[in-house]
């Protein structure tokens, strides 16, 4: 009796157990883990059937410890197009602009016609978007534009743009290091009355930088667009007050008469002009986390050139108003002798006590400046993830050393994302020694020059791969109007390569003296770049044939 009130019992729970023995494993062999495993199995004993499927059928990864297939995009690390403008604008943030760009077009080139030159270098540079990027953005290399170059004109430039603009963005980042340093420590000082040193403030803002560069993309990218937002909000705010205070009545007509353009220097502007829209070009370098970046890199780009020639423009306009066009010049050049140990006063302590009189002037002028630490920061940060791409990019190619490799979620490893700010930190802490306010000004400079130069050689790339092939819409809009476009491109960045190496050098302080470096800079990034060409090929020949052919082609 017993015996058979135990097996009713224990009789439907075993039928229970065996049935959910059956589904685990049936479930089992969908898992990708489970797969992997069964795959492994049968590849040892010969084995065959529905079940075991080859890894090369399936359309994604089925193993943690697999390798990402290289150009696809990391599971739930993928952009969209607003992610990737906001990353492109924080590359330089408006305000960043407003108070470092616009007055030092003001004071190189003497000209009152700054906005409208702003206007027309934008314009020039949507026309690198329109033609580059729509080729860049089909190529799914984290490299960035070197991928192009190398595809369109061998091997041997594309490690000469990618040694130049990894180059380029760490001085730039090393500018970035020097102001943000400086502004910390003036705001430390008001605030708690600690004169830090700038050498400090420089290493704590390494650390910064490394540690968030580890942040996700994704959560880097909302943090992103909330000062993105901000800044956008203050450069329209700072334009609304330039309407309500205008130093005269004619002063906001006055500052885009086009008879400004034949003030000063034109050239010198434009060049300037130019320089002042790096960062933009950065949407290919995350081309991978990018679903669709075909249509998303070239769509983003193109948005972010407009939003900084909008950005450039209203800015220049604003403080062109505010503080009258025939003083503005004078304005920008006092900023630029209070920089060098001279007697004049910043730029933005002028602007702003022209807008908003004496009262408010230490309110407006720490939260301006507060604003401009933390738009740089920002930047810096960008700069430091698209040296790191590259990096791990080239490594891939397998021109660099394999513990850069991108990890398996798609970023790159804590190595490379150690050396550009380790790089700038080292730079900075050795211009801090010296002269940080000039040297600024020389980096600033030398990594416009040179990226401007990568933008010069990568539209010929572009002339190249649209010559060789006829993909694409045919019509002015199509193919015809994309090499239109780079050509124009090509010509506009070449004049301001050339003009700008031979004529900015010479208005730094001490130009005439110390001006050489700038081209001799450039001239040997290209140079380490064929060096380096010359080493890979004599230890590995297949890796310089193959570099960046392991990109994805969309």
């Amino acid at each position: 009796m017993a015996l058979g009130v135990v097996r009713a019992i224990l009789g439907p729970l075993q039928c229970h157990v065996r049935y959910c023995g059956i589904a685990r494993r049936r479930i089992g062999r969908a898992l990708p883990w489970r797969r992997c495993r069964i795959e492994q199995e049968a590849s040892v004993s010969g084995r065959s059937g529905p079940h075991f499927v080859s890894a090369t059928q399936r359309p994604f990864p089925t193993h943690r410890n697999s390798a990402r297939r290289p150009g696809a995009a990391a599971p739930g690390s993928a952009l969209n197009g607003r992610q990737l403008l906001c990353i492109i604008v924080a590359s330089h943030g408006p305000v960043v602009l407003m108070l470092g760009a616009v007055p030092t077009g003001y004071q190189f080139s003497g000209s009152q016609g700054v906005p409208l030159t702003m206007a027309i270098a934008g314009l020039c540079l949507c026309a690198f978007a329109i033609g580059n990027m729509s080729v860049a953005g089909r190529i799914r290399h984290r490299g960035g534009l070197y991928a192009l170059v190398s595809r369109a004109l061998g091997p041997i430039p594309g490690l000469g743009v990618a040694t130049l603009s990894i180059a380029g963005y760490i001085g730039l980042l090393a500018a970035f290091l020097i102001v943000l340093a400086g502004g910390l420590t003036g705001q430390l000082f008001d605030a708690i009355g600690v004169d830090a040193p700038i050498s400090l403030l420089i290493v704590l803002l390494v650390g910064v930088l490394i540690a968030v560069e580890r942040v996700p993309l994704r959560v880097f990218t909302r943090c992103v667009a909330i000062v993105v937002i901000l800044q956008v909000a203050v450069v329209l705010a700072f334009g609304v007050l330039a309407v309500l205070h205008p130093a005269d009545d004619t002063a906001a007509a006055a500052a885009l008469d086009p008879a400004g353009l034949l003030t000063g220097s034109f050239s010198l502007a434009l060049c300037v002009a130019v320089t002042n829209f790096i960062g933009s070009e950065i949407g290919s370098s995350f081309s991978e986390e990018v679903v669709t970046p075909s249509r998303t890199v070239p769509r983003a780009t193109l948005a972010g050139y407009a939003i900084t020639t909008a950005t450039l423009l209203i800015s220049a306009w604003a403080t062109s108003v505010v503080v009258g066009p025939a003083n503005i010049v004078a304005a920008a050049t006092g900023q630029l002798e209070g920089s060098t140990g001279g007697s004049g006063e910043p730029f933005t302590v002028t602007v702003a006590r022209q807008a908003v009189g004496g009262d408010h002037l230490d309110t407006v002028v720490n939260a301006l400046t507060r604003t401009l630490i933390l738009g740089g920061l920002a930047s810096a940060v960008v700069l430091c993830q698209v040296v790191a791409r590259q990096l791990s990019g080239l490594s891939r190619d397998r021109v660099m050393t394999a513990r850069l490799q991108p990890r398996l979620n798609g970023g790159a490893p804590l190595s490379a994302g150690l050396i550009a700010p380790l790089t700038a930190g080292a730079v900075a802490l050795l211009a801090a020694a010296g002269q940080p306010s000039e040297i600024v000004l020389y980096l600033l400079v030398g990594s416009g020059l040179a990226i401007t130069a990568v933008l010069t050689i990568s539209s010929l790339a572009t002339i190249v791969w649209l010559l060789r092939t006829d993909e694409g819409e045919a019509g002015f809009f199509g193919w015809e109007g994309r090499l239109v476009a780079a050509m124009f491109a090509f010509l506009t960045t070449g004049f301001v390569v050339v003009v700008g190496t031979v004529r900015l050098p010479a208005l730094l302080p001490a130009g005439h003296t110390y001006g050489w470096l700038i081209p001799a800079s450039i001239a040997g990034g290209l140079l380490i770049g064929l060096v380096w060409v010359g080493i890979v090929r004599l230890s590995r020949p297949e890796a310089l044939a193959g570099l960046s052919r392991q990109a994805r082609a969309d």
